[in-house]
């Protein structure tokens, strides 16, 4: 009787901000994907959730960057797709 939302995170390192309780390397959006494909092997109920889109001191944001430009973007934009749908799953994934 509850609802399944997996979380997924493009990696994370919060030594910006206390003492690390995190540190999760992105593998250049190889972590991302993984834990999209962990999420929607999963088969969520009604939503992923994306953890999350700007927190900048936690390096856990996907919002456009200098370093990744909307690389999280659009591998967010294509997996909702594959969740939603409305997007094959490719071969191989």
């Amino acid at each position: 009787d509850k609802l399944w939302k997996p979380v997924v995170s493009p990696g994370c390192d919060d030594t910006a901000a206390r003492a690390p309780t995190c540190i999760q390397d992105r593998a250049g959006g190889a972590y991302y994907q993984a834990t999209w494909d962990g999420a929607l092997a999963s088969d969520p109920s009604w939503a992923v959730v994306v953890s999350t889109f700007n927190e900048w001191m936690e390096s856990t944001q996907i919002e456009p960057s200098v370093q990744w430009g909307d690389q999280y973007l659009q591998m967010t934009k294509r997996n909702s797709d594959i969740f939603k749908g409305i997007a094959a799953v490719p071969d191989g994934g």
